[in-house]
């Protein structure tokens, strides 16, 4: 199928998220500046998600699978994406206004980069549903991180470093990442925030030991590679 070069295809992987899931889809919704369709890819969920999804009726696309995996949700995501660039929002997370229409205007006036990323924030989940949140976001420090939810990805530069690595249920983004600098994909670093990330007990990031595993696999996939391209 031939991407619309019109079109941002949005990729929300969820997984029991019925309690963030409706903000975060409302912060894509809102984008002004592209042209967009939400898919939002519900891996197996056994909450209220679905029931939240259905909130948006045919302002989205949603699909359910069986339990696979964030990577395999965003695999599937990408599968049913029709747009000429990738942008990727986890479930908990949120997109500052306008965000995509920025780093869709820096692709299009840069052909050769694949990727384009901002930096990222961090605030507590309850200080984003607070009073407060505008005067908190203000005075928290942006910073960098490659977070796949920063980043818009032409479609070209998805095809060309293949598909997440569903054996890595966590650091599959930076593994894509990886595999992209390896091949070459141009990505182009933005002083723009184009990512809130909301800090909350459920995190995946708070399973330090879970994290420590799949990072270093992937490292270990990464020096792998890279020592078979020496023989």
């Amino acid at each position: 199928m031939t991407p619309d070069k019109s079109l941002v295809s949005v990729i929300i992987p969820v997984f029991n998220r019925e309690a963030f899931l409706a903000e975060a889809v409302e912060s894509a919704l809102g984008q002004a500046g592209a042209s967009l369709e939400v898919i939002v890819v519900d891996d197996g969920s056994t909450d209220g998600t679905a029931r939240v999804a259905a909130q948006f009726a045919d302002r989205i696309r949603y699909v359910f699978q069986e339990n696979a995996g964030p990577p395999a949700a965003r695999n599937r995501g990408v599968s049913l994406a029709g747009g000429e660039f990738l942008a990727f929002l986890d479930s908990d997370d949120l997109w500052p206004p306008g965000r995509t229409g920025i780093l869709v205007d820096w692709l299009n006036a840069h052909p050769a980069t694949g990727v384009a990323m901002g930096h990222m924030k961090y605030i507590p989940v309850e200080t984003s549903r607070s009073p407060q949140y505008a005067k908190a976001l203000a005075e928290t420090p942006a910073v960098l991180n490659y977070n796949l939810s920063a980043a818009l990805i032409r479609v070209s530069a998805m095809r060309a470093v293949r598909s997440f690595d569903e054996t890595l249920r966590y650091s599959d983004d930076w593994d894509w990442f990886v595999r992209a600098r390896e091949q070459g994909i141009g990505i182009d670093i933005l002083p723009d925030v184009t990512l809130i990330n909301r800090r909350h007990r459920e995190n995946l990031s708070n399973q330090r030991a879970v994290g420590d595993h799949y990072t270093l696999q992937m490292l270990k996939k990464s020096l792998d590679r890279r020592r078979a391209e020496k023989k």
